[in-house]
């Protein structure tokens, strides 16, 4: 067997959000049916082209969740899951494959707000995928290194940290301990 005839193993990219909806219930004597709450875009950072969000609808009888490409368009694979107040994990939706190439949209899967409704009138849904990042280019890393951000009062500093906080991005950090 020549190497041409081996494929080359298959390198998958994933992404997470959890979303914290506060008072869902009260909106939901507020809106028309088909109104939908989106949650935040969420995406892997090596390929922000491809970018999702998670929308509930609601309408008169029940809840529903579905998940909506909003960038570049790809297959992947999803699920959809929530935390009950004892913090046990809720199924939505089991691993499925997608194709948003045809449908912007997932189908809508219901949610029983009831059950999933934790003691502070909150829900918590989670959404986790896996694609194929085939056509997609690479996002641009930064190219800092730690000692150029030394500083912490520097204007590009404190900007990147606000960045962070606004975002909700999680990072590693380099903490530097020196004798004075």
């Amino acid at each position: 067997m020549s190497s041409a005839d081996v494929l080359n193993k298959v390198e998958t990219v994933t992404c997470k959000i959890e979303w914290k909806l506060q008072d869902l219930h009260r909106y939901r004597d507020f809106v028309a049916n088909e109104t939908f709450f989106n949650s935040k875009q969420f995406y892997n950072p090596q390929y922000p082209t491809a970018a999702w969000e998670l929308r509930v609808y609601f309408n008169a009888y029940s809840n529903l969740i579905t998940l909506a490409q909003v960038k570049q368009t790809l297959k992947v694979k999803y699920v959809l899951y929530a935390l009950d107040v004892r913090g046990g994990r809720v199924n939505i939706s089991s691993v499925t494959p997608h194709d948003f190439n045809r449908f912007k949209e997932t189908i809508r899967y219901t949610i029983d707000m009831e059950r999933l409704m934790h003691t502070d009138g909150s829900v918590l849904l989670f959404c986790e995928l896996e694609f194929l990042p085939h056509n997609l280019k690479r996002g641009r890393k930064l190219k800092r290194k730690h000692e150029e951000i030394s500083n912490f009062s520097t204007p590009n500093f404190q900007k990147l940290l606000i960045n962070m906080f606004e975002q909700e991005t999680l990072t590693d950090c380099v903490v530097n301990v020196s004798n004075f």
